[in-house]
């Protein structure tokens, strides 16, 4: 994941071109493996990672950060049409049969924080932004997208 992302920043401060960071955190998701084991709790990852799959670019990225938290890296995206993929993807997460243990039919809700990396914010600092704003979202309900505004 860090190489790729210095890769995407270095190609925003050549070119000017846009790259956005999102994170995406699953709401609830320590219920998931309580109720159901942590093998279940994988096949949901693995699950939403394919839901992600399938509606990224070849080119995007996607990285697990940790427990239930991934990243995104949309290259040559402005802030406001990865805002669309996201509500997507945040849609089709929560309408997805996860099909786990004795409830198949189980579902999930995520939700999102992001930023644009830019000349003055490298990776580092667009990772702390979007977590920030990812925070935002989990503190105002959970499963929305919130997109980084500096006066937060």
């Amino acid at each position: 994941m860090t190489y790729r992302l210095n890769q995407e920043y270095e190609r925003v401060v050549r070119s000017g071109s846009r790259c956005v960071i999102c994170m995406i955190d699953l709401d609830h998701f320590k219920k998931v493996n309580d109720r159901f084991g942590h093998l279940a709790g994988d096949d949901v990852l693995k699950r939403v990672t394919e839901i992600c799959r399938d509606q990224l670019r070849k080119y995007d990225g996607i990285f697990r950060f940790g427990g239930e938290e991934f990243v995104l890296c949309l290259p040559g995206t402005p802030l406001e049409k990865a805002r669309v993929l996201m509500e997507r993807l945040r849609q089709t997460i929560a309408e997805t049969d996860m099909g786990i243990g004795e409830d198949p039919r189980f579902r999930i809700t995520a939700s999102f924080g992001a930023t644009e990396m830019t000349k003055e914010k490298g990776p580092d600092d667009a990772i702390s932004e979007a977590d920030h704003a990812l925070l935002t979202a989990k503190a105002n309900g959970r499963n929305q997208v919130v997109l980084w505004q500096a006066n937060e």
